[in-house]
């Protein structure tokens, strides 16, 4: 593939869901780490209209379109962020943890900790979501991406995904990085006029022992009002990462992201090849 400068927010979830990525209530922008009471809700949850039935387009097809924000409400409350509200999973409802190799495990301890490593710390790109794909396309943090319906599911498939960022979202909480031949199969649907569901497969046979499907993510249509969302300044980066951390490797490229040639010597070091 041609390397060039290029963003990857995790596939096409971006594009069909303006979400929080983009836009927060102007009445949820309290609450971050670095102030006090994270954590505890203080904004009474709004309430959502009655569902309908799936609102459709000319062609048939479930309309996607709308905010949407993770969980139950159709909000987002930093304040609330542990609460079963903001959940992107149902009730009862847990996710597999990703099959990651053994040499995974010891590149995640090369960088140490998760929580001072994270790459949005620093405001890089979040990672990704009936043509065919490009012979040789540019990598992207967005990938490349292609979409076709299955029913009333929209079914897109991404490949040429940029290495410089982690999966965030239907990943979890966790330090994964994408390889260079990391492909996603993403499904949107919207089973009510209040619901958009989204669950992704994950195959990367560098990084995973197999393919890994996400839980179903709930999201529910937006009842707030939007404020702009930036990141050029975080104050929260001084609490996270309070020796301020760099993660530059002996041969001087970022320790938090996929390697080729690192990715060979782990191999050897794990076992997995002679």
């Amino acid at each position: 593939m041609k390397l060039t400068t290029s963003s990857f927010v995790l596939g096409a979830a971006a594009t069909l869901m303006a979400l929080q990525a983009v836009s927060v209530p102007a009445n949820a922008q309290i609450g971050e780490v670095s102030k006090p009471g994270f954590g505890k809700p203080v904004n009474p949850l709004p309430t959502l209209p009655k569902p309908r039935p799936t609102p459709r387009t000319r062609d048939g097809h479930p309309d996607l379109s709308g905010v949407w924000f993770v969980g139950f409400t159709g909000t987002v409350d930093l304040t609330a962020e542990r609460s079963a509200s903001q959940s992107r999973f149902g009730p009862g409802v847990k996710q597999d943890n990703p099959p990651f190799q053994p040499w995974v495990a010891l590149k995640q301890k090369r960088f140490g900790s998760q929580q001072e490593a994270e790459p949005c710390l620093t405001c890089e790109p979040l990672g990704v979501p009936g043509r065919q794909h490009p012979k040789d396309p540019s990598p992207k943090f967005n990938g490349d991406a292609v979409g076709h319906w299955a029913g009333d599911t929209l079914v897109v498939d991404v490949i040429a995904i940029d290495t410089h960022t982690w999966l965030t979202g239907p990943g979890g909480n966790i330090a994964w990085f994408p390889s260079d031949v990391m492909h996603l199969t993403e499904r949107f649907s919207r089973p009510d006029s209040n619901t958009f569901l989204y669950q992704v497969t994950v195959d990367d046979p560098k990084v995973l022992t197999k393919p890994w499907t996400s839980a179903v993510n709930h999201y529910t249509i937006g009842q707030s009002p939007l404020s702009e969302y930036y990141c050029t300044n975080n104050q929260d980066i001084d609490q996270l990462n309070p020796n301020g951390i760099k993660y530059i490797s002996p041969s001087g490229l970022d320790e938090r992201y996929f390697d080729e040639a690192e990715y060979q010597e782990l191999l050897k070091q794990s076992g997995q090849t002679k």
